[in-house]
């Protein structure tokens, strides 16, 4: 076979793999969003996901260079459509930024994992036994920083 005829068949490859690629790394960064918003965090989702699919934080980081000279590799795309209950090649097709929302009920809780707490202000009391309960903390709290206070 001439030089002239593999060149028709090796670039159209090469460009099927380089789009295959993006597609994967856009499909990685989904899911780590989704395991980030099923914490309740802002940070940690890429250290989750190689935690839950059993690989490195380096390889999800090599994957995610916009280089996109590392690629998942099939047995890491098989682990982690199965490890999310995904159907099977859900990693190399494309999806819209919404598919977060529906991945977030396909994120698996490992054991002893915390959720984060989605409010920030502590809860109101409900009971006069528990109003009494805060009043007496935050005595004790302002007796301490004014000891802490007299020591320096």
């Amino acid at each position: 076979m001439q030089l002239a005829n593999w060149s028709r068949i090796i670039l159209p490859m090469a460009e099927q793999a380089r789009f295959l690629t993006r597609v994967n790394r856009q499909n990685l960064k989904w899911l780590i969003a989704a395991c980030e918003r099923r914490l309740n965090r802002t940070r940690g989702g890429q250290r989750y996901l190689a935690r839950v699919v059993r690989t490195t934080e380096t390889h999800l980081s090599a994957v995610l260079k916009e280089d996109g000279s590392r690629g998942l590799g099939s047995e890491l795309k098989e682990r982690i459509e199965k490890t999310f209950n995904l159907p099977p090649d859900w990693m190399d097709h494309e999806h819209r930024g919404d598919i977060v929302e529906e991945l977030v009920s396909h994120v698996p809780l490992l054991p002893g994992v915390r959720i984060e707490s989605t409010s920030q202000e502590p809860p109101k009391p409900r009971t006069a036994f528990e109003k009494h309960l805060i009043q007496q903390i935050e005595l004790l709290r302002d007796e301490l920083a004014q000891a802490r206070n007299s020591r320096k």
